[in-house]
């Protein structure tokens, strides 16, 4: 379970998004370790730009994504917390 979703459930909604002509905001992860995704990319649906980018779980309700042009060093990073269910 990642974020408290299956990942299926999580390509079911990306099936989603895609139908209704939605971008992926994140594609192609690959696991590198427990908790931790690298070669991924990060769409900026603002500036309408792919980054490289790695994500990592930081706990149950977290996850650090980091994204970054050419090289690992030229970027930064933002925390996304996940919402409650009873939020939704």
């Amino acid at each position: 379970m990642i974020f408290g979703q299956s990942v299926r459930h999580m390509q079911d909604t990306v099936q989603q998004a895609r139908a209704k002509g939605q971008p992926q905001i994140l594609a192609d992860f690959v696991p590198r370790r427990p908790g931790e995704w690298a070669k991924g990319r990060i769409y900026d649906p603002n500036s309408k730009t792919y980054y490289h980018g790695t994500l990592t779980t930081l706990d149950s309700r977290k996850l650090k994504v980091y994204g970054y042009v050419g090289f690992s060093w030229l970027g930064g990073n933002t925390i996304w917390t996940k919402v409650p269910s009873e939020s939704r």
